[in-house]
């Protein structure tokens, strides 16, 4: 390189220095702020109990015995004053979890005093479902609450259904206080099932309602009844319940006072003594009396190892106490067949 070059690229590397043709300097990126991953809302403490309670529910039932379910009806019970939860438990039952569906309807098969348009929601659900087992149970949780086209829906039900849980549920909620409105209507309908119904659960439930309703006209079928083994225990409570007919007295008394020749009286017969104690034929003293023959024979059949009769000396010497006025706490199961509906919720 001679000295012309040089100089050339002296000036140019001032000249480029003087003009500020270097390349800028890029500005300092703004400090990024540290970002906290969101965390999630807490739970309510009846999310939390719905959670541990999905263990209890096995193929869409709920085992009412187990302690996640316990817990969660112990808080339900506790809670029920407040308005919110009667809709909580409507909108679980709205979901699509199976396990927390079935749990909340189970929940829904008791009245609340805050009611809002629960019935109307259970009824929209029980018009779109199409299992089975899922509109049965929201039959059981429609039986306390009313709402305009519910007991036409469980009618229909009851006169169609193929399925005989079906059935059995619509006949409940037909006989049940919140739904009285229809009950002329519901009355034949309820007879039929229990004279023709091929299941026993059906014909159990109807008798069991049509006790409820003390529909005369079914007298002559439930005292047949007494004499169908798988419906005997429902037809003896239902006609406990005609308080003021002679007939319904008679059909249950002279079965108690039969046994007193044997000691064969069925469980459900003697644990139905309570109810006639408030009719008109009730004789406290001849009914002490009769309870009283009735023992001996018993004796001889527990003595045998007849465990039936076991349990039946237990509800005679209850019945016996309660006449002498004595009070008892102890429990005797007893086969009770259906079970009657519940009453409307509470305002």
């Amino acid at each position: 390189m001679n000295l012309k070059h040089i100089s050339l690229f002296l000036f140019v590397g001032t000249a480029g220095s003087l003009t500020g043709c270097s390349s800028p300097k890029e500005p300092a990126a703004p400090p990024v702020a540290a970002t906290t991953p969101p965390t999630a809302a807490p739970k309510e403490p009846i999310d939390e109990l719905f959670d541990a309670a999905t263990a209890c529910v096995e193929n869409g039932k709920v085992n009412r015995g187990c302690d996640g379910y316990a817990k969660l009806s112990a808080f339900v019970n506790q809670q029920r004053r407040e308005p919110a939860l009667v809709g909580k438990l409507v909108t679980q039952a709205e979901g699509k979890d199976a396990a927390r569906r079935a749990l909340s309807l189970t929940l829904l098969a008791r009245p609340f005093p805050e009611e809002g348009d629960t019935a109307a929601r259970l009824l929209a659900l029980l018009k779109t479902e199409s299992d089975p087992n899922v509109k049965a149970d929201l039959l059981e949780a429609l039986t306390p609450r009313s709402a305009p086209g519910v007991a036409e829906v469980a009618l229909e039900l009851l006169t169609a259904a193929p399925e005989p849980a079906l059935r059995a549920a619509a006949a409940r909620l037909l006989g049940s206080k919140a739904h009285e409105r229809l009950a002329e209507s519901a009355k034949p309908a309820l007879l039929k099932a229990l004279r023709e119904d091929q299941a026993p659960a059906v014909r159990r439930q109807a008798a069991t309602s049509l006790g409820g309703l003390t529909y005369a006209e079914a007298l002559p079928d439930l005292v047949k009844a007494l004499d169908d083994q798988l419906v005997a225990p429902s037809a003896t409570f239902a006609l406990a319940r005609f308080k003021d007919n002679p007939a319904a007295f008679d059909a249950i008394w002279t079965r108690v006072e039969a046994g007193t020749k044997d000691g064969r009286v069925s469980l459900p017969l003697l644990a139905s003594l309570r109810l006639l104690e408030d009719h008109s034929k009730f004789d406290k003293k001849k009914a002490r009396k009769t309870l009283e023959k009735l023992l001996k024979p018993m004796k001889k059949l527990a003595d045998s190892g007849d465990q039936t009769a076991q349990t039946a000396i237990k509800l005679v010497e209850r019945n016996i106490d309660r006449l002498d006025g004595k009070t008892t706490t102890d429990s005797v199961p007893v086969p009770m067949g259906a079970k009657p509906a519940p009453t409307s919720a509470a305002q």
